[in-house]
């Protein structure tokens, strides 16, 4: 049976992934506390979403989905609903019942199309549902799931919107000696510079940042450029991962004005799997005395203004990342997730010795209207 999630269950809900991944060691489970806020206000407070949940006769949770509507750049529609945080024990079945439901739930929102993978208000990110680089543990803020999940939406005939890549950076020293240089000549040609995002100047930094990803956007970017509200929002939730040594801009000499930007997180999943994602005495110890030994690198966003591209800004900021590596102490970085139409990122990133580690892939339905 398929029903909507009651207050009272929200814990459960959450939960119920470490049913589906027992004795998995690259499962990451999200920050408990942080989720259960987060559902409980979408949910049952702004009533942005739909909690949708599969259980069997003696109330045992089975799988689990939420559910919204919005705007897809890629279906050219403003009716497509969008699944996250979906979860189904390893039963065609039960996965069956649950998508006919969460189907039938959009179409009473008036939606043509259901959506997903996308994680909450963040369309960016954890987006998709992995079907190859199961070998890897999940990355901060990446998407995680059993091989079957891929196998269960293609039989019951979803259909691929888009795949999205994750590599592993192979960093070869005689490489970046060339990126060194050409970083270098990049900006005295283009009389620019460099330097790390000031969070002390947040406001302007948002504005920039807003600037230049709707610039720099494409119809191989995947949804529509957040607003600046949108962009707050982010940097509010990712306050705590963002240093911004790993979040340089680059801005022309005369006018200061943007022209790229990247942005890049340590892996704090290292953390979270070694807390469990919860907050008690013990993994507030891991994290207070690890937080700092942090060995991995997720690079998450990377945008350069159309006038400049080809210019070498984007060796700029591969070079500023690896020098904030090194003074870190990071010793390995994964680049993504980059849809695959974006061949000018692909190109670069594949140029520059990077190898693919894992594929994400969007599903999507359209829906009867009859």
């Amino acid at each position: 049976m398929v029903r909507e999630l009651k207050q009272s269950e929200i814990t459960a809900f959450i939960d119920f992934g470490d049913r589906i991944y027992l004795n998995d060691p690259n499962y990451t489970p999200f920050m408990r506390g942080s989720l259960k806020k987060t559902i409980r206000k979408l949910v049952f407070e702004d009533q942005k979403y739909k909690a949708l949940v599969s259980v069997d006769e003696a109330g045992n949770i089975l799988g689990r989905i939420l559910l919204t509507k919005g705007k897809s750049k890629q279906l050219k529609s403003d009716r497509c609903g969008f699944f996250s945080h979906f979860e189904v024990i390893d039963d065609f079945d039960a996965f069956r019942e649950l998508m006919a439901y969460a189907e039938e739930t959009v179409k009473s929102m008036d939606c043509k199309y259901l959506v997903g993978s996308f994680f909450l208000d963040d369309p960016d990110d954890r987006r998709g549902i992995a079907v190859s680089g199961f070998e890897y543990p999940s990355m901060i803020l990446t998407s995680y799931n059993p091989p079957y999940y891929g196998k269960f939406f293609e039989r019951a005939e979803y259909l691929k919107l888009t795949d999205t890549f994750e590599y592993k950076a192979k960093i070869d020293p005689k490489k970046m000696e060339l990126i060194e240089k050409c970083a270098t000549r990049a900006l005295e040609r283009n009389n620019l510079y460099v330097s790390p995002i000031d969070l002390k100047n947040i406001e302007r930094e948002i504005k920039d940042v807003h600037e230049i990803m709707t610039r720099a956007s494409t119809a191989a970017i995947f949804e529509e450029v957040p607003s600046e509200d949108e962009i707050r929002h982010i940097f509010e939730d990712w306050k705590s991962f963002i240093h911004p040594d790993f979040a340089p801009v680059v801005r022309r000499k005369e006018d200061d004005s943007p022209v790229g930007f990247t942005l890049s997180i340590p892996d704090y999943n290292e953390l979270i799997r070694k807390m469990n994602g919860r907050i008690n005495p013990k993994s507030l110890f891991v994290y207070l005395t690890q937080k700092n030994k942090i060995y991995g690198l997720r690079g998450m966003l990377q945008f350069v203004v159309p006038e400049y591209q080809r210019k070498g800004v984007i060796l700029v900021l591969y070079h500023e990342t690896k020098k904030a590596m090194d003074k870190h102490h990071i010793q390995r970085m994964t680049l993504g997730t980059i849809t695959e139409m974006n061949a000018s990122s692909n190109g670069v990133i594949q140029s520059a010795g990077g190898e693919l580690s894992r594929i994400y892939r969007v599903y999507y339905k359209e829906l009867d209207e009859k």
